[in-house]
């Protein structure tokens, strides 16, 4: 048997290899501390949250802003946590500010984002029914106005001007902001509801009202939409339901009026509300103007009969046979 064997490194090629493999370590660790020790930015702007316009900010969870340069034009945009803000990379300046709650299942949609001007607050397209059935079917019109769901709760400020004027070495410059409740709570009662026990499903509608406001200006859209409600009985003689809105123009005088669209248990489906004879009951323009607070509305209609069912009707949410009727009750 042979056995063979390895010849020995001679000097240069060892002290080559010791070389090489020294360079390689030494490498290897300067990438390796230029990966944890990253630099952080010269400055950094901390954008913080003022609670203090609000009882309700446990809600808010997010919060997104928008920081527009007045002289470049130039935006950035980040979402930070409502309990602790955060950092953006802004240089010195004047910037305008929007800001408001985030939540990826909102009804509020942002447009015009681009621009402090034109940044606009709006909801999506609605069904008249969509208080009662969800959003299963496609957006309608009611009328002349297109129909626009309701929005969720809103906070947020626009701020025409911040200077961000850091002293010379400071490293964080703090921005506050200040949101506060941008859209109106509404709630309706319709009371001394005679058969109430007679209705399977039901909601509610809301014509003449906005469906967007920018934030610029603080004005709600002047164009008139109607908002789907959901409607729920109270007990046995009322109904009620509440919403959040963007409200109303104050030049817009389309009246204000209310719809009731019910399904009763022998199939019939009737909608209130919508007849030239009944218009002074369900209007309720005079309730919102008047309004205490225009923040805060509660409005009411007062007396509604539901007729008795008929025998061997079917429940049939998606045929359109409506029936527009009003049942007076002698009070």
């Amino acid at each position: 048997m042979h056995i063979g064997y390895m010849k020995p490194f001679t000097k240069n090629f060892s002290k080559n290899l010791m070389v090489s493999l020294w360079a390689m370590a030494a490498l290897t660790a300067c990438n390796h501390k230029e990966l944890e020790d990253l630099p952080e930015p010269d400055f950094r702007v901390r954008v913080k949250f003022d609670w203090h316009k609000t009882s309700s900010r446990a809600e808010a969870e997010m919060m997104q802003v928008f920081f527009y340069n007045r002289t470049t034009g130039y935006m950035e945009y980040d979402i930070f946590p409502a309990e602790t803000g955060g950092y953006m990379n802004l240089g010195p300046g004047e910037w305008q500010v929007t800001t408001y709650n985030w939540n990826e299942e909102s009804n509020v949609v942002g447009d015009h984002t681009n621009s402090y001007i034109a940044h606009h607050l709006t909801t999506r397209a609605g069904n008249i029914l969509e208080g009662a059935l969800g959003n299963t079917q496609s957006p309608t019109l009611d009328g002349e106005q297109p129909v626009f769901v309701t929005p969720d709760m809103v906070w947020g400020e626009a701020r025409e001007s911040v200077i961000i004027d850091p002293l010379p070495g400071q490293r964080e410059f703090v921005v506050t902001l200040e949101p506060e409740e941008l859209v109106c709570h509404y709630s309706f009662e319709i009371r001394n509801v005679e058969n109430l026990e007679h209705i399977t499903n039901m909601c509610g509608a809301l014509s003449g009202m906005s469906g967007g406001m920018t934030f610029s200006s603080s004005l709600v859209d002047a164009e008139s939409v109607t908002l789907p409600l959901s409607a729920e009985a109270d007990g046995s003689k009322t109904i009620r339901g509440e919403f959040y809105t963007f409200g109303f123009h104050p030049e817009n005088r389309d009246p204000k009026m209310m719809s009731l669209y019910v399904w009763l248990d022998d199939g019939r489906k009737l909608v209130f509300g919508t007849t030239a004879e009944t218009a002074d009951k369900w209007n309720v323009s005079d309730q919102i103007l008047n309004a205490s607070d225009p923040k805060r509305v509660h409005y009411i209609i007062d007396g509604l009969g539901i007729p008795t069912t008929m025998d061997g009707g079917m429940f049939d949410p998606s045929a359109d046979d409506w029936s527009s009727e009003e049942y007076e009750l002698g009070i």
